[in-house]
């Protein structure tokens, strides 16, 4: 019998931390961009 992994779902659509964390989703904090995305402006992809 092939062995079960648990993964975490990716939360979509979901915005609220605590939801993130009671439901066990993947979560990844990038916090540390958030200077980096402020300076480039209003257009980040293009």
């Amino acid at each position: 019998m092939a062995e079960q992994t648990d993964y975490k779902r990716i939360p979509y659509g979901i915005s609220d931390f605590r939801q993130l964390r009671e439901e066990g989703k993947y979560y990844v904090d990038k916090t540390m961009y958030l200077p980096r995305m402020e300076a480039v402006g209003d257009f980040i992809l293009s």
